[in-house]
C-alpha cells in the first residue's frame, strides 16, 4: 500500500491518493482553498472515481468558520454542523483585557486565537 500526496503553491495539501499493493486506486480526496486560504470544500472518490462525500466549508466574514455541510454520493445532505464563538470569543477577548490589553488589541488577539485553532 502507499499514498501519495500533492500541494498547491502556499503549501496546503491538495490530493491525497491511496493505492494498493498492486498500484490500483482505492480512494482520492481533494481539497479545494479559498483565495484568503481557508479550505472550503472537500471531495472523496472511490477507486473508481464515483464520487462517495462533499464537504463544503462556510466562513463569516471575520474568517471564522460557521458550518460544515457534508454530502453523500448522490448530493443528499448527511450532516450540517454549526460552529458558534460568541461565547468562547467573549471570555478570551476578557481574558486579555485582564492582563492588561487594551479592548481593541484584546479583541483582535482573541479572534486570531480562535481563528487559528479552527483551521
Amino acid at each position: 500500500k502507499r499514498t501519495a500526496y500533492k500541494y498547491n503553491t502556499n503549501g496546503d495539501q491538495t490530493e491525497m491518493a491511496k493505492y494498493d499493493g498492486a498500484g490500483s486506486l482505492l480512494e482520492k480526496e481533494l481539497w479545494t482553498y479559498s483565495p484568503t486560504g481557508e479550505k472550503n470544500a472537500e471531495v472523496t472518490f472511490d477507486g473508481k472515481s464515483v464520487l462517495v462525500k462533499k464537504v463544503l466549508i462556510l466562513y463569516d466574514n471575520k474568517g471564522m468558520k460557521t458550518t460544515r455541510l457534508t454530502y453523500d454520493g448522490k448530493g443528499a445532505l448527511v450532516t450540517e454542523k454549526k460552529y458558534t464563538y460568541e461565547q468562547l470569543l467573549a471570555f478570551t477577548v476578557a481574558v486579555f483585557e485582564k492582563i492588561g490589553c487594551s479592548k481593541e488589541d484584546a479583541s483582535a488577539a482573541a479572534i486570531n486565537l480562535l481563528n487559528a485553532d479552527v483551521r
